[in-house]
């Protein structure tokens, strides 16, 4: 009986391992577009979903347009340049104005689950990093 608990336990140690190392190399941030198409007036919108691991940053960036979104899961501190931080948590929806400089951080212990729609200017890069 011992014996069988021992392995048990090795065998519950070692998938768990598994799994952490599983985790450790998963990226913190991962953005899936869902939906991108063209828009009037030289705009393209960009449905999305992006996930982020605990502890995550996003970096100081911008986009070349504007970002509405709803927290799916989660909490975030969102800052915009010139504004204070707020704390947004799920249920909750924002928005980053055109080319704000800003960054979100996930806050708590549970990864976040972000939806967003960008409205950007045609042929632009998503994402642009701010130092």
């Amino acid at each position: 009986m011992k014996m069988m608990i021992r392995a048990t336990a090795l065998a519950t140690l070692l998938i768990a391992g598994g799994v952490a190392v599983l985790a450790a190399d998963a990226p913190a941030i991962v953005r899936n577009e869902l939906l991108h198409t063209d828009i009037a007036g030289g705009l393209e919108a960009i449905l999305g979903r992006t996930t982020m691991a605990v502890g995550s940053d996003t970096g100081r960036h911008i986009h070349p347009g504007t970002e509405l979104a709803t927290l799916a899961v989660g909490t975030v501190e969102l800052t915009i340049d010139g504004q204070p931080p707020r704390t947004i948590k799920a249920g909750e929806a924002f928005t980053i104005p055109y080319k704000a400089v800003h960054h979100l951080r996930v806050i708590g212990d549970v990864p976040v689950v972000i939806m967003p729609t960008w409205i950007i200017e045609k042929g632009q890069p998503l994402t642009i990093p701010v130092k």
